[in-house]
C-alpha cells in the first residue's frame, strides 16, 4: 500500500508539471497571438484577461496529450533511477506497478471531465463576449425589462434589433418576436415579425413570419410576404 501510495503521489507530481509546462508554454503563446491580433484596440490587461478566460479551453483540447507525455516521464524517470528494477525485485509484477498510475489517471480525468466541462464552458462564453466587445465593438447585448427582451446583434453589413415578449432560460428561443434590419448607411431596411426564433449555429430560425421590406421607397404592406420559416444571420 506505500509503494502504490508512492507511485500514485509521483504521478500526479509529474502530470501537474507537465501541465504547468504547457500551461505556460501555451498561455505565452496565445497572449503574443491576441496582441498581435488586436494591436492597439485593448491594453495589456484586457488581452490577458481573455488568454486567461480562454486558456482552459486550450488545456482540455490537449489533456490526451498530457496524459500521454506525463505517462512516459513517469515510467522513464523510474527506469532512470532504477526503481521499477528494484519493484520488479520485490516480486511486484509490472500490472502491480501499474495500479497506482492507472487509479491516478482514472482520478485526474473523472475530475476534469466533471469539472472541467462546465468550467470550460463558462470560461469560453465569456472568452467570446469580451472579445466582440473589446475587438468587434458589435457584441451582441441583452437587456430584460417592462417591454420585454431585447437584443443586438451586427457585423460590417450592418444591425439588426430583436425584440420578444419572453424567452426560455437560456435566451436561445424567443417567443412573439419582432426583427428591424438596418443596412450600412444605418437606416432600416426590414421589418420582420415571428411566433418564436431559435438560435441555431450561425442563424436565428424564424417559424411563422412576416417579413416587410422598408427600404424600396413602396408601401411595406403591400410587399408583405407570409412564411412558414425564415432564417436571420447570427454572429
Amino acid at each position: 500500500m506505500i509503494l502504490h501510495r508512492y507511485f500514485a503521489n509521483r504521478f500526479l507530481v509529474i502530470f501537474l508539471s507537465v501541465t504547468a509546462i504547457f500551461t505556460l508554454f501555451i498561455g505565452l503563446i496565445a497572449y503574443v497571438e491576441q496582441l498581435r491580433q488586436v494591436g492597439a484596440r485593448a491594453d495589456a490587461t484586457q488581452v490577458a484577461i481573455l488568454t486567461l478566460l480562454n486558456l482552459p479551453a486550450e488545456l482540455y483540447q490537449i489533456f490526451p496529450l498530457i496524459a500521454i507525455l506525463a505517462s512516459l516521464w513517469f515510467f522513464l524517470s523510474l527506469a532512470r533511477s532504477s526503481e521499477l528494477v528494484i519493484s520488479r525485485a520485490a516480486g511486484r509484477s509490472i500490472f502491480q506497478t501499474l495500479i497506482a498510475p492507472v487509479a491516478a489517471m482514472l482520478f485526474v480525468g473523472s475530475v476534469i471531465v466533471g469539472l472541467g466541462n462546465p468550467i470550460v464552458a463558462s470560461t469560453k462564453k465569456q472568452y467570446v463576449e469580451l472579445r466582440e466587445t473589446y475587438f468587434d465593438g458589435r457584441g451582441a447585448n441583452f437587456s430584460i425589462g417592462s417591454e420585454g427582451l431585447w437584443l443586438r446583434q451586427g457585423d460590417d453589413l450592418g444591425q439588426t434589433v430583436i425584440r420578444a415578449a419572453r424567452s426560455n432560460l437560456d435566451g436561445t428561443v424567443l417567443f412573439d418576436v419582432t426583427l428591424i434590419s438596418y443596412g450600412e448607411t444605418g437606416g432600416p431596411n426590414m421589418q420582420i415579425k415571428a411566433d418564436t426564433a431559435r438560435l441555431e449555429t450561425g442563424r436565428w430560425v424564424l417559424r411563422n413570419v412576416t417579413v416587410w421590406p422598408i427600404s424600396s421607397g413602396e408601401n411595406p404592406q403591400n410587399l408583405a410576404q407570409n412564411l412558414r420559416q425564415f432564417d436571420v444571420p447570427s454572429n
